[in-house]
C-alpha cells in the first residue's frame, strides 16, 4: 500500500443533516441516497473519509484531506506537502437527484470538474470517485493523463464509506455496470433543457443506447459498461425452442419471482418461445462477477431500434470456474407493437441474438440468429360453429356491403381484407411458397414439383383451404373499389397497403386455378383405382368440414412459433 493518500472534495466527508433538501447548494457532503418520496432518514451513515482514516490506522499509512473544495489556497498548498509526489489522490465529486427536481446541467456540484482538473494537474495518480445517480459530463477531465481511474459509486446507502474503501483496496472485486450511456457532449443526448413542463416525447422508444445507435453517436461510455479486477470468457452458445415443463408460463414467472404471474399465466404473449444458453468462465485469477447482457435485433419490418436489451444476469464465479447461463425469450420479447393493427405482432424474418458485456457492438462475445417465417405462423381454430361457416357470406359479408357507404366501414373492410390476405400467404408458404407454386403449376408438363410440406399439410389440402378462402373474393373486390385518395388520408393506413394486398390476391387466385386444374387431371388418372374403395364407404364428410378439421390438427402442433391469431 502507498504511504500517503490525499483526499479532496466535500463529498468524502459526512453529509450535512439536510438530507432531503432540493437545494443542491446544501448538499456539501456524501450523498447516500436521492431525495423525494423514497427518502428515508438513515439510522447511521458512514462517509468515505471516516472509513479511509480507519483503514490508515489499521495499515499504517497517512491520510491528508481537504473537504472544502472551494479553498484553492489550501488545495494548492497541499501539492507541496510531505509525501505528495508519490501519493495517490482521491477526488470525490457528486450530483444531486430527487423526485420533483430537475438538474440545470450535467456537471458536478460545487465546481467539482474544476477540482478534478486542479488536482490532476499536479498529482500523477488521480482517482475520481463519482457520487451520482445519473449522467455527468466527464469531458473536462476524463482524458487528462494523470486521471488513472474512475469509480462510479452511484448513491450507495449508509455503508458508502466501507464499500468504497473495500473496492479501492481490492478487498472486493467491483462488477458494477452503467445503467445509462455517458455521452461526450450534452447535445448527444438529443434533449434540451426546457422551461415548460409539457413534453411530447417525440423520441418514442429511442432512448439512451437506442438513441445513440439510431444516430450513430459514439459515446464516452456505453450502457452496460463496467470493469473488473478479473477477466471472463464466453462459449457454447445454443438457442432452442422452449418446451413445456420448466418453461411453462407459471413456472417461468415463479422462478423469476414475478408475483403477478397468476394474472398473465393464460396470456399467449408471455409464453416462453426460445431458450438461449451459453457458458461464462472466470478466466482471471480472483473471484468476481460478470453481467452478460442479451440483445436482440428485429427484422426490418418491425421498425425497432438497432438492438434492444432482452435480458441480463449477474454471474458470480471463483477463478477458473464456469457456469451455464440461460435466458428465456417470451413471445412478447420477439414482438413489436403494430400501430395499425393495435396488437403485439411477431415480424417474419431473421432475428439476431447477441451476448455482450455492454451496448457496444465491439463487446459482443457470442452471436447467433433464428428465423421466423410466414410458414411458421399457426392457423388458429376459429370460434364459430360449422353451420356459421357455411353461412359466412350471409352473416359477415352482406352487412358490410349494405353499409359500405358508411365511412366507418371502409377501414374495417380493408383491415379484414388484409387479414384474409395474410391467411392466404400462410397457406401458400405451407405449400412451399407463392412463386414456386405458380411456376410449377403452369409448367408444360403440368407436374408440380414435390415441395417440402409443413405441419403435415399436403398440397391437396392446402388447395382446398385456399379455395375456401377464395369464397371471400368479393370482399377484396369491394375493398379495391374504394377511393385510394381517401385511404391515403387515413393516418392508420400506410400508402399503397391495400393495393399490395389486392395484387397478392390476384396471384393467389392464379395459383388456385392452376392447382385446381392439376388436381382435376390427377383425379382423372386415379379415379378408377379409387372407385372400389369409395363405394365401400358408408358415409362421406363434407369437404369443407374436413378442411377445418385439418386446421384443428395444425392448431394442435407445438413445432412452430406464431403471432396473435390471424
Amino acid at each position: 500500500k502507498d504511504k500517503y493518500y490525499f483526499i479532496y472534495g466535500s463529498v468524502a466527508d459526512q453529509s450535512n443533516k439536510d438530507f432531503d433538501s432540493r437545494d443542491s447548494a446544501k448538499h456539501s457532503g456524501a450523498l447516500y441516497q436521492g431525495g423525494g418520496s423514497g427518502f428515508v432518514q438513515p439510522t447511521y451513515a458512514i462517509d468515505p473519509l471516516t472509513s479511509l482514516l480507519i483503514k490508515g490506522q489499521d495499515f499504517h499509512f497517512r491520510i491528508r484531506y481537504i473537504t472544502n473544495q472551494n479553498d484553492y489556497v489550501a488545495i494548492n498548498n497541499s501539492f507541496n506537502g510531505r509525501g505528495f509526489a508519490a501519493a495517490k489522490c482521491l477526488v470525490f465529486i457528486s450530483a444531486w437527484s430527487s423526485e420533483g427536481y430537475d438538474r440545470n446541467d450535467l456537471h458536478a456540484l460545487n465546481n467539482g470538474d474544476k477540482l478534478v482538473q486542479t488536482v490532476a494537474s499536479r498529482c500523477a495518480n488521480t482517482i475520481v470517485i463519482v457520487n451520482s445517480a445519473s449522467q455527468l459530463n466527464l469531458e473536462g477531465w476524463i482524458d487528462l493523463p494523470n486521471v488513472v481511474g474512475v469509480i462510479w459509486s452511484g448513491m450507495p446507502g449508509s455503508e458508502y464509506g466501507p464499500a468504497i474503501v473495500d473496492v479501492l483496496f481490492g478487498n472486493y472485486n467491483p462488477g458494477g455496470k452503467l445503467v445509462f450511456t455517458l455521452a461526450k457532449k450534452d447535445s448527444d443526448y438529443g434533449t434540451d433543457i426546457s422551461p415548460i413542463y409539457h413534453s411530447n416525447y417525440n423520441e418514442g422508444v429511442f432512448l439512451d443506447y437506442r438513441h445513440f445507435d439510431k444516430y450513430n453517436i459514439l459515446p464516452r461510455y456505453y450502457f452496460g459498461y463496467g470493469l473488473s479486477y478479473t477477466t471472463f470468457s464466453f462459449s457454447e452458445l445454443r438457442i432452442v425452442k422452449a418446451g413445456k415443463g420448466k418453461h411453462k408460463v407459471s413456472s417461468y414467472y415463479r422462478q423469476h419471482r414475478i408475483r403477478s404471474y397468476t394474472n398473465i399465466a393464460t396470456s399467449k404473449l408471455y409464453e416462453p418461445v426460445y431458450e438461449i444458453t451459453f457458458t461464462v468462465t472466470n478466466s482471471g485469477e480472483v473471484y468476481g462477477s460478470e453481467v452478460p447482457q442479451l440483445y436482440l435485433r428485429f427484422p426490418a419490418e418491425a421498425e425497432e431500434p438497432a438492438k434492444v436489451l432482452r435480458g441480463f444476469e449477474r454471474v458470480y464465479l471463483v477463478a477458473g470456474q464456469s457456469k451455464q447461463v440461460s435466458f428465456i425469450l417470451t413471445r412478447k420479447d420477439i414482438s413489436y407493437w403494430n400501430v395499425i393493427n393495435q396488437k403485439w405482432t411477431v415480424a417474419p424474418g431473421t432475428y439476431s441474438v447477441w451476448i455482450s458485456t455492454s451496448a457496444n457492438n465491439d463487446d459482443v462475445k457470442l452471436q447467433t440468429t433464428f428465423n421466423i417465417g410466414w410458414q411458421n405462423q399457426k392457423i388458429k381454430k376459429e370460434k364459430f360453429t360449422f353451420q356459421n361457416r357455411k353461412n359466412i357470406r350471409i352473416d359477415t359479408i352482406k352487412p358490410i356491403i349494405d353499409a359500405i357507404n358508411n365511412s366507418e366501414n371502409q377501414i374495417f373492410c380493408i383491415n379484414v381484407a388484409h387479414i384474409i390476405s395474410q391467411r392466404t400467404n400462410v397457406l401458400c408458404n405451407l405449400c412451399g411458397g407463392l412463386l414456386p407454386l405458380l411456376a410449377n403449376a403452369i409448367s408444360a408438363s403440368h407436374e408440380i414439383e414435390i415441395l417440402e410440406n409443413m405441419e403435415d399439410l399436403s398440397q391437396l389440402n392446402a388447395l382446398k383451404i385456399l379455395k375456401h378462402v377464395m369464397s371471400l373474393t368479393d370482399l377484396f373486390i369491394l375493398a379495391n373499389s374504394l377511393s385510394f385518395a381517401e385511404l391515403k388520408q387515413e393516418i392508420n393506413m400506410p400508402n399503397g397497403e391495400i393495393l399490395s394486398q389486392c395484387l397478392q390476391l390476384t396471384m393467389t387466385t392464379a395459383v388456385c386455378h392452376c392447382m385446381e386444374y392439376y388436381f382435376q387431371q390427377l383425379d382423372r388418372s386415379i379415379k378408377s383405382s379409387q372407385t372400389s374403395s369409395q363405394q365401400s364407404k358408408t358415409s362421406t364428410k363434407d369437404p369443407i368440414e374436413s378442411i377445418f378439421e385439418l386446421i384443428y390438427l395444425i392448431n394442435s402442433r407445438e413445432k412452430t412459433n406464431c403471432d396473435e391469431p390471424i
